[in-house]
Order: C-alpha cells, then structure tokens, then sequence
C-alpha cells in the first residue's frame, strides 16, 4: 500500500512530505519509547548453545566473587585464568586444555557478556587477552599447544566422489555437461580455499556430509564416500 497522498501522485514527496508521511503510517512522534541498546546479529541455535555455557561459567563465578566486572583488566585475567585451570582437554594426555582453546571460550564470553548486559568491554581488555592467555597463561597453568590434526581427502574419497557423480548420480540433468561443472565444483571445493556459495552468487550455505546410498541390492547400504550438498544440490536441480 502506497503511503502518498492521492494528490501527490504522479510526483516525489519532498523531504517534509516524507516524514510527514512516515508519520501518517504509524511512525511514533518521538524516540523515548525505542530502546538503546545495541543491535547485534541473531546466534545460530548450536551457537546461542555454547554462548549461553560459556556465560553461565561467569554467573557461577559472579556468585564467587561478588562485584566482579569483565570490563576491567584485572577481572578478565583472573577470569582467564580460571577458564584455563577448569577447562578439560580432550588432544592432551594430561587433560590439559590447549591455547586456542581456551582462547576461544574467553571470546565466545567476552562476546556473549556484551549481548547480555549491552554493554562494552573496553577495547585493550578485548585484544590483551589472547596474547596474556599464549605468553602467559600457557605456562602458568600450563596449557597445552596441541592441535587437531588436519584432515584431508584421500585418493579413495575422491575416486568415490567421483565414481558417485559420473556412474551413480540418476539425476535426470537436462544437459549432460553439468556434470563437467559439477565436478569442477568439486575440485574447487577440494583442492583450493574457493567458496563455492560466492563462485555459484548463491544464498545458500554449503554443506559437507557423507551420504549413504543403495547399491545394487536394495536391502544394503554402502557408504559411497564424501559428497557435497547445498550448492551442488541446487545446482543440479537447476540443470
């Protein structure tokens, strides 16, 4: 629905006749009743999960040392350090938790105390805590240094990827070439940091799942190696 007046139309409104028509369609006449606070970005569900965790570890220590706040230096290592010295590493022997994560968990609350109180942690407290938590912390504690290894696609996932997509894909494509665009996707996936969402200018996000199909016998699944879902799935259906 149009918010100009009849006898406007067939013209632009003016900059008074705007926000005289902003008015007209329900606009308030004054500010006082929005909030002030800050707008940030909607977590995802399994992310809101860890913010929520992380920031129920600083109501525990809230209620330890009463008046504590993170927006002074002094809190936000003592805090640090008590985040390092309880947290349980699954890479370490030990049970040592390692740097990063341990970094980690200490942006995930830095970030996740400022949506809950809409406020701001000062910017030197923000940026001094993963360099106090690798140089200092590391060997106070001590944390450990491990890291997951990195995973990478063999030579026998990428024969089943391949063999998937050329002998046992059944879709219906309307020109057989796709499936030569399908598989440079694929490789760019692969072998090169290309995201394929901004390659295809697609709205979607890409998923990476190991699918299970049937083989010959109806009654028994095979697993058929890695295969790409999001992008390549609308893709196809496109062709």
């Amino acid at each position: 629905m149009s918010i100009k007046p009849a006898k406007t139309r067939g013209r632009r409104l003016n900059a008074d006749e705007q926000i005289e028509a902003a008015i007209t369609s329900g606009l308030a006449e004054n500010s006082s009743s929005i909030d002030c606070n800050p707008v940030r970005s909607k977590l995802a569900p399994k992310s809101k999960l860890k913010y929520d965790s992380e920031y129920h570890m600083w109501e525990a220590y809230e209620r330890k040392f009463p008046g504590a706040d993170p927006r002074t230096m002094q809190c936000m290592k003592h805090f640090a350090e008590v985040v390092g010295r309880s947290t349980v590493g699954r890479l370490d022997e030990g049970g040592m938790a390692t740097v990063k994560t341990v970094q980690n968990k200490v942006r995930v609350f830095m970030s996740q105390w400022e949506r809950e109180n809409h406020q701001t942690i000062p910017p030197k407290v923000h940026k001094s805590m993963r360099p106090y938590i690798q140089d200092y912390l590391r060997h106070e504690i001590p944390l450990s240094e491990a890291e997951k290894a990195p995973t990478f696609l063999t030579i026998q996932n990428y024969l089943e990827m391949e063999e998937l997509l050329w002998q046992k894909d059944y879709h219906n494509y309307d020109h057989e070439g796709s499936r030569v665009d399908l598989s440079a996707l694929l490789k760019m996936h692969c072998y090169s940091s290309a995201r394929l969402q901004e390659i295809c200018q697609a709205k979607y996000k890409v998923r990476y799942t190991p699918e299970v199909e049937k083989d010959n016998n109806p009654s028994a699944n095979q697993p058929t190696g890695p295969r790409l879902h999001g992008v390549m799935e609308r893709w196809r259906a496109r062709n």
